[in-house]
């Protein structure tokens, strides 16, 4: 880790979808003064509002670009996405009515960064699916029992999980959409109590071109898409346990004994993005006519996001030039067996 880590705050985001149809809208929002208003009157703040009528393309320029261009950099950065069923909360993330999406704009922005540097990098993916307390692997679902959660030397780790070398934006956005249609199958066989979840991990190594010894910069994106369904928030259970934690670190809680990450699969993955090494940015995906108690739940969770306090700080380590090559060729070795590929 490069330098003493300094305190900062989440970003919250509230983004609407256009209106399906003209009626009554039952929550609004305000882009100059960052209010989300409900028809009963509750109001909430956000850092940043984005009408119905916005894209992908401002939200991502003004409010993301920033943050996750310094993934190469070696910086740890998350983008939790959280909305309703109804929200337009896919075609945000990845793109749909003539809207690109916030990963298609971040990968065309991290891209043409890294073909214009003078560093070589070594960059590799892996998709997951988190059901309750259950973890698949999207891009290599082999494992029938899912995989395990555990203990790491700084929060948890995903126990044999697949990192895929990407070698190129295309190949990054054929694989994001090979685990996207993974998730979407397992999505129609859960239950219509349970919402599951998709963390998306894009991990960026890299070091000065030409030298043999040198710090390495180690970064990592980090997209979590939550998406309630038709139900309350409060039951699905890793969704309960994000709103907990996120509430008890608003507050000022951050001790780690105390903060309830253990509570489920999804808050243990997302240790160090809250209240840890990492710049978070929660996004409401909001629909203005949705339910209201779903609609309501999404908005406070957000919203309590920007009163948590990370300390995020560029990862740096000394590694030569040699083992940079040779972790490559192994990531690419693994993938190609997992995949079955010869």
């Amino acid at each position: 880790m490069d330098g003493q880590a300094a305190a900062v705050r989440c970003f919250a985001i509230a983004r609407f979808k256009r209106p399906e149809k003209k009626g009554k809208a039952n929550f609004t929002g305000d882009a100059q003064t960052g209010i989300v208003k409900s028809a009963d009157g509750n109001e909430t703040s956000f850092n940043k509002v984005y009408p119905a009528d916005s894209k992908a393309w401002p939200l991502y320029t003004e409010s993301l670009q920033s943050h996750i261009t310094r993934t190469l950099e070696g910086r740890n950065v998350c983008l939790c996405v959280v909305g309703t069923s109804t929200s337009g909360i896919d075609d945000l993330v990845f793109g749909g009515n003539s809207d690109k999406g916030v990963i298609k704009e971040a990968t065309s922005s991290i891209y043409a960064m890294i073909e214009s540097s003078n560093r070589d990098f070594c960059c590799s993916l892996s998709v997951c699916h988190v059901s309750s307390d259950i973890v698949v692997d999207l891009l290599c679902p082999s494992e029938e029992k899912g995989l395990e959660v555990v203990p790491a030397r700084k929060g948890y780790s995903v126990s044999n999980q697949s990192f895929l070398v990407v070698r190129n934006e295309g190949e990054l956005l054929t694989f994001i959409d090979q685990g996207l249609k993974v998730h979407r199958e397992l999505l129609k066989q859960s239950q219509v109590n349970v919402r599951p979840q998709m963390v998306i991990d894009f991990k960026v190594e890299s070091q000065p071109k030409g030298n043999h010894v040198d710090k390495i910069n180690s970064g990592g994106l980090r997209i979590c898409l939550i998406e309630s369904g038709k139900t309350a928030l409060a039951v699905d259970n890793g969704l309960r346990s994000l709103q907990t934690v996120v509430q008890s670190l608003a507050v000022g809680n951050d001790a780690a004994t105390s903060v309830p990450y253990a509570s489920s699969s999804l808050t243990k993955i997302m240790s160090q993005n809250l209240g840890g090494n990492s710049e978070t940015v929660f996004i409401a995906a909001l629909d203005s006519q949705g339910n209201k108690e779903n609609t309501s739940q999404v908005i406070s969770l957000v919203s309590s996001g920007s009163k948590v306090t990370n300390h995020p700080a560029n990862n740096k380590s000394m590694v030569t030039s040699e083992i940079l090559i040779l972790r490559k060729e192994i990531r690419a070795a693994r993938g190609k067996m997992q995949l079955g590929n010869p």
